[in-house]
């Protein structure tokens, strides 16, 4: 699925074959308010950080249904690390990971899930994971204190707050939930074993602001994302993913995200001829003709924007063809992981 689709096109012939797509030359030389200006106003939006050259993350993790337990590798500040509070659950640990999995920062949150990192250095991209136990039996082999993991990529700016608030709820707890969980389309998404953990995600860094719903299946090593946003699981709408380590990212995606891609982030303005939302992926109409295939994923933020002020979340569809765009994107085998995607545009009323 969308995994497979890392093809950076460039030949003009498949312009005829992308719905809404328009000719080059009838495209504009710059966007409304140009790149530079919706990655001031992006970074403007995050609070101020007390160094300058430091980058700092502050969240909020929230358990729901889960019994977290210590165990014997769980529990202890990192080296350098510091509590939120003086009061630190020392059953769960934060970490800054670069895309080596070298830890960089790690800290335990206080009894509230309260947590803040630190990092100064030269990467832009890293992960934020979260892990501890759990006494429930997450993969289903009748033995519970199972470890919960998951990575959530962050991007930095120096001298800005990233925030990453996590909920994690334990399937079939409804507390907090906007609607029931839905996985009638394939049997074998429901977890005849073990349990499934379901995420809400909300977060603001340089790659804009993100709010995401998935859910990871433990027992079949599977991950499915709520692409259409409508707080409903659903295999037959919504992207399901190998989820191999159970840490809420498709195995593929993750796999690239390395030094070398995470270190060389660039932006392309255009237009998009196409969109394909079961691949969850777009085309961008390049000025010069060229097409640029891009693939997005639960953590790529899609953004309306006027002259640098963001005025909410979009969703990958087909209304979103013939429209402009600006988009931030990693490198990867072949082709182009989407970031943050602005889409410029009158605030909506």
């Amino acid at each position: 699925m969308i995994r497979l689709l890392w093809v950076v096109v460039v030949l003009t012939m498949l312009v005829g074959g992308c719905s809404g797509g328009s000719d080059a030359s009838q495209l504009d030389d710059d966007l409304p308010g140009g790149q530079s200006q919706y990655v001031v106003a992006s970074n403007e939006r995050m609070p101020l950080s007390d160094d300058s050259a430091t980058a700092t993350v502050e969240g909020l993790l929230t358990v729901i249904g889960f019994t977290i337990i210590n165990t014997e590798e769980g529990g202890g500040l990192g080296d350098g690390a510091s509590a939120v509070s003086q009061v630190s659950d020392m059953r769960v640990l934060v970490r800054l990971v670069d895309p080596e999995e070298d830890i960089l920062s790690e800290v335990n949150p206080d009894l509230g899930g309260r947590f803040s990192l630190d990092y100064t250095g030269e990467l832009s991209f890293l992960k934020l994971q979260v892990e501890f136990a759990v006494a429930e039996d997450l993969d289903g082999d009748g033995t519970g204190g199972d470890l919960l993991s998951q990575a959530v990529p962050i991007a930095l700016q120096p001298g800005r707050v990233a925030q990453v608030n996590l909920e994690f709820k334990r399937n079939g707890v409804s507390e907090g939930m906007n609607a029931p969980i839905e996985l009638v389309a394939d049997s074998e998404l429901l977890p005849t074993e073990g349990e499934m953990l379901l995420v809400e995600l909300a977060s603001l860094d340089a790659n804009g602001a993100h709010e995401e719903f998935y859910g990871v299946v433990y027992s079949t090593q599977q991950v499915i994302y709520d692409v259409d946003q409508d707080d409903f699981l659903e295999a037959g709408d919504d992207y399901v993913g190998t989820d191999g380590d159970a840490n809420g990212w498709v195995d593929n995606l993750e796999l690239s995200f390395d030094e070398a891609t995470a270190t060389a982030a660039t932006g392309f303005e255009g237009v998009i001829t196409d969109v394909d939302v079961a691949e969850q992926t777009f085309a961008l109409h390049q000025a010069d003709g060229s097409i640029l295939l891009m693939t997005v994923d639960t953590f790529t933020a899609i953004e309306l924007s006027d002259n640098g002020q963001f005025y909410g979340q979009l969703t990958l569809a087909s209304s979103l063809i013939g429209r402009r765009a600006y988009v931030k994107c990693l490198p990867i085998p072949n082709g182009y992981l989407a970031l943050w995607v602005v889409v410029p545009d009158q605030p909506t009323k």
